[in-house]
């Protein structure tokens, strides 16, 4: 009669599954820069002291992976499942698990591993925040401050002034006051940046309420019957004067004229 031979590894974790009240958990490990717009493989594995019934694995990310089973160096086998994935800041925080359901006697036996990922990405949201009213008067003072989301955290705000010759820097830092010298209307915007890329915030107009009006066809068309209104006015004013004149004129004639009159009748 033969002897049959049994790996002690395998051996001892058989007794381990049988006489445990829970198998091992699996293991979840991610491969890759966890960055924004990298690519990463995450791996799960789990022990197989029976490779005729392996564990089934499956991923909180969708259900049925393919398994892949290898031989270790000790001669046990474990079972493994991958999940690649692309990141973006919405993966931050996101945590993968990985179930292994192992086929006992009487039934099933599971248990779970899990990773959170911790992912980095540049500056989102940026917008700028406006202490006081966008319509200004020469002399008054305001200020602006920038706000943006970003792991890791932003570590340099920066302050622009659009120009004919392009943005023009005019301030570093958080917060950025300033007192309005100009009779026209500027355009501001906020830069935040980190260490994985930048993102700049809407432009925010300041200015006077005519200037920050602006000059397109709606103003042009309210200029204009503004200016027919007044120009319409003043010639019934000048119509209602000239008749007045016309009127007085015509009544000292007819006076003269009385008075004429009665001279002759007196002669005769």
């Amino acid at each position: 009669m033969a002897a049959a031979w049994v790996n002690t590894a395998t051996l001892n974790f058989l007794i381990l599954l049988l006489c445990s009240d829970s198998p091992w958990s699996p293991s979840v490990q991610v491969s890759g820069r966890q960055e924004e717009e990298e690519s990463v493989t995450i791996t799960c594995s789990a022990p197989t002291p029976c490779p005729d019934s392996p564990p089934k694995l499956s991923w909180s990310l969708h259900q049925d992976p393919p398994h892949t089973m290898v031989t270790n160096t000790d001669g046990t086998f474990t079972t493994s499942i991958q999940q690649e994935m692309t990141l973006s800041d919405r993966h931050h925080g996101l945590q993968v698990t990985c179930s292994a359901v192992y086929p006992v006697s009487g039934g099933e036996k599971r248990a779970d591993g899990s990773v959170t990922l911790r992912v980095e990405y540049s500056p989102k949201n940026t917008s700028v925040q406006l202490s006081g009213n966008t319509s200004l008067s020469v002399g008054e003072s305001v200020t602006l401050s920038c706000s943006s989301r970003a792991r890791p955290p932003v570590q340099n705000f920066s302050w622009f002034r659009l120009t004919s010759e392009g943005p023009q820097r005019v301030h570093q830092g958080h917060v950025y006051s300033l007192t309005f010298s100009c009779s026209t209307r500027e355009q501001y915007f906020c830069q935040a940046k980190n260490q994985v890329g930048e993102e700049n915030s809407p432009v925010i107009t300041l200015g006077h309420e005519d200037a920050s009006a602006g000059i397109g066809p709606y103003n042009i068309v309210k200029t204009c019957g503004i200016i027919a209104l007044f120009s319409a006015l003043l010639l019934i004013e000048c119509l209602i004067q000239e008749k007045a004149t016309t009127t007085l004129r015509q009544n000292q004639r007819a006076v003269s004229e009385d008075a004429n009159y009665v001279n002759v009748e007196c002669q005769v």
